[in-house]
């Protein structure tokens, strides 16, 4: 029964326009075949003769025609032609759009997935004066009034960081003297504590005195330097230590042992890079 006292205006069907995705569309003069249905099933129940129980199966949907005033912009023809040499060439959406007298949208109607599967070349005849009509005809996926679910914003990647890494250098014959604050191991800490990659300590000696003896005191440097980080919060697990003695002496060794550089006697902290070559 019909709203008493409330007129309703009809829409016109020539004030309409299709949009389809990547396509640079002008304007159709005819779409036709927006359909849908539903194929149903029968089951006929033993000892029920006054009915029989209907189902549903699938939906299907009616191929779309599009039709148009022809213009030399071939890229109907081309994804046309896409499709028949690539069975995978990708698909495209679209929807139909139908404007009120005020040239407002008054409904809308999306299609998925579609496919062309037929171009129709305008007719030609030399006894008449109407306008080339070339046509799409598109296969459908399915078709639905409300609007396609927006995408997902991009996942942002997190920026890497550059591994962090700092030197430590003892005065001569000296072990312990990180029991005080030490500000390189302090920036070191800050940067590394809430990270979760491996740590490597690398004490070294300068050439001063026997290698043995250059040995063992690098170790306790390496010791030295793990209890700081551990105290500084990063968790020992991610330690790992060397001592290297004079294995590895810098180029300002080179005088000899009376050379006492201050530079050799280092300990190096590093981090080890995760992001990969």
């Amino acid at each position: 029964m019909p709203f008493q006292g409330v007129i309703i205006d009809h829409h016109v069907g020539f004030r309409f326009k299709v949009e389809i995705d990547g396509l640079l569309m002008a304007t159709f003069n005819e779409c036709s075949g927006l359909s849908g249905s539903i194929e149903p099933y029968d089951i006929k129940e033993g000892g029920m003769n006054s009915s029989v129980h209907r189902f549903v199966n699938r939906a299907t949907y009616g191929d779309i025609t599009l039709k148009r005033g022809f213009i030399n912009i071939p890229e109907l023809f081309y994804w046309m032609q896409d499709a028949t040499l690539n069975s995978w060439s990708p698909r495209k959406n679209g929807s139909i759009v139908l404007f009120d007298d005020d040239n407002n949208e008054a409904a809308r109607w999306y299609f998925w997935r579609a496919l062309p599967v037929k171009w129709e070349a305008p007719s030609l005849n030399a006894s008449q004066n109407s306008i080339a009509i070339e046509s799409l005809t598109l296969a459908v996926e399915w078709v639905s009034i409300a609007p396609p679910e927006p995408p997902p914003p991009p996942e942002e990647k997190k920026k890497e960081e550059p591994p962090a890494e700092c030197v430590a250098n003892f005065e001569w014959d000296e072990e312990e003297h990180m029991i005080k604050s030490n500000p390189a191991l302090d920036a070191f800490i800050a940067s590394a504590k809430d990270k979760d990659t491996p740590i490597h300590v690398h004490a070294h000696t300068d050439n001063t005195g026997k290698a043995s003896y250059n040995k063992t005191l690098s170790k306790a440097r390496a010791d030295d330097i793990a209890t700081y980080l551990i105290n500084g919060g990063i968790a020992a697990s991610r330690i790992s230590k060397f001592g290297h003695g004079e294995e590895e002496l810098l180029p300002c060794c080179a005088g000899g042992p009376d050379k006492k550089c201050e530079s050799c006697r280092r300990a190096e902290v590093k981090e080890s890079c995760t992001c990969g070559a």
